[in-house]
């Protein structure tokens, strides 16, 4: 009997104009075309029948986050698709929602808002990093550039600068710029009232997610209001708060700490100023030390059992852009996180087949907050809120998420960005990526054949970065010519 040949495993290759593809998908198609693309925030896919909803946070938060993201998505691949999407985005963040007083941007009132009109700080810190991103894209955008400095004067009136301690021994004086808000919920025409917040136990937490998007105001348009905004507000949660640890571990919100810890080691360098980047690394590697070699990351630290946590993809954006900023701070271990993370639990994390889905079931009725039509083709694209080591939970609350799918192409392109760069006149390929700009176009064989292929688009000096899981020795051609490495 002549036994069949086995046919080796073919895995599918990683592809990043794909997932950011599928990504403009869902971030045009799950918007409500009656209301300027207003995101759907809420998505029950497995629903009988599946439906999608408005609610609060697609006012509060979705409007900027799926802007960004969306922008993202269309220059990593360069196209136009989605563009009509992005600018009715961008309207609804510049025209809608801001309040003349306090500068700071409110849900717009809806069939389906609550009584009360407040807005979260961290919040604002989306809002921010989302007009900072179009002042990015275009520096004459003089409106963004306008409510973003409004919006970070109207943050610094708010604050509470701490200038002396009054403790056992004494009063101490605090020399350095030290501030924390009253609380992180802001009341429209009320201010701040302190019977009503968020009740979590990190607010202090979430509220310093600030600084990440107040640096980078700093480094785009040279605001001093916004580095000192930042600055004092690093102090607060570096030192005077001592939330954490002297081991840099916390209990809380995971992407709002590593969002702080991107945003402290930014700081770091911008100031020279070691004790941010210190602070920032201690915070990584302390969730590193409880995520997979993978990017499989948290959601909490140490609020319940580590069986019970799901993986919010917004935590590996959060991830991916801290670990970023410590290669430029002098870590360049980081480098293989990056990778691993964005090929692995980030791409893994978006949904890319819904045949699986309910399709053609009756029964729901439309109504201006909740739509039915075609949610099996328009879901695609979106990622979860909560996955598992090794699968995706569309039953969980936040199967597919709305500020997740926002984040996601966001770590996408920062990932690319720097996948091919030009550092002193050597192209440098950091990832065994798929990936092509102005100076070359690389594509690998990884994960069925080791190997690199570099076209260069320019003579130039190539140095490519080997990772430890690579197998050595490393061989290399040259037009076909053996070459050393």
């Amino acid at each position: 009997m002549t036994q069949k040949a086995v046919r080796p495993t073919e895995f599918k290759s990683f592809d990043p104009l794909e997932h950011a593809s599928l990504s403009i998908d869902f971030l045009t198609q799950m918007t409500d075309t009656s209301l300027q693309n207003l995101p759907y925030g809420f998505v029950s896919p497995l629903s009988s029948p599946p439906f999608a909803e408005h609610n609060r946070i697609d006012d509060a938060e979705l409007i900027a986050s799926w802007y960004e993201g969306l922008s993202c998505a269309r220059e990593l691949i360069g196209t136009s698709k989605g563009a009509d999407v992005e600018e009715n985005l961008y309207n609804q963040l510049i025209k809608t929602g801001w309040d003349d007083q306090s500068h700071l941007r409110f849900p717009v009132r809806r069939p389906w808002s609550d009584d009360l009109d407040y807005c979260l700080l961290s919040e604002m810190a989306i809002v921010l990093s989302a007009l900072n991103r179009a002042v990015e894209v275009d520096a004459a955008d003089k409106q963004a550039d306008k409510r973003a400095a409004e919006m970070v004067v109207g943050l610094r009136k708010l604050v509470v600068e701490h200038k002396t301690r009054a403790v056992g021994v004494g009063i101490l004086e605090i020399s350095e710029p030290c501030y924390s808000f009253p609380t992180d919920v802001y009341l429209l025409g009320r201010g701040f009232d302190t019977a009503i917040g968020t009740g979590f136990s990190d607010s202090v937490l979430r509220y310093s997610v600030l600084i990440t998007p107040l640096v980078k105001r700093h480094l785009l348009k040279g605001d001093k209001v916004a580095l000192d905004l930042a600055v004092g507000l690093a102090n607060a949660i570096t030192s005077l708060s001592h939330y954490f640890t002297n081991r840099n571990e916390f209990s809380g919100h995971v992407h709002s700490a590593m969002w702080t810890a991107t945003g402290l080691a930014r700081l770091g360098r911008l100031t020279g100023q070691d004790r941010y980047v210190a602070k920032a690394k201690g915070i990584y590697d302390y969730v590193r030390r409880s995520s997979s070699a993978f990017g499989w990351v948290p959601e909490y630290m140490q609020w319940q059992l580590m069986a019970d946590e799901r993986c919010e993809t917004c935590c590996i954006k959060d991830m991916m852009e801290c670990a970023l900023e410590l290669v430029d701070c002098g870590f360049p271990e980081y480098w293989d996180d990056v990778h691993r993370f964005w090929r692995n639990q980030l791409a893994q994390s978006q949904l890319v087949e819904t045949g699986f889905l309910p399709r053609g079931v009756k029964g729901g009725v439309e109504t201006p907050q909740r739509t039915y039509v075609d949610i099996a083709e328009r879901v695609r694209g979106g990622f979860s809120g909560g996955t598992a080591p090794n699968s995706i939970s569309l039953s969980r609350f936040r199967g597919v998420s709305g500020c997740c799918s926002a984040a996601a192409p966001q770590a996408m392109l920062l990932a690319w960005k720097r996948a091919i760069e030009n550092n002193r006149g050597n192209i440098t390929i950091n990832f065994p990526v798929d990936c092509e700009n102005e100076l070359a176009k690389v594509t690998v064989g990884y994960p069925n054949v080791g190997y690199v292929r570099i076209k260069l688009k320019k003579s130039s000096r190539v140095i490519i970065r080997v990772f430890p899981w690579m197998p050595a020795p490393h061989e290399g051609t040259i037009d076909g010519r053996p070459a050393g490495l």
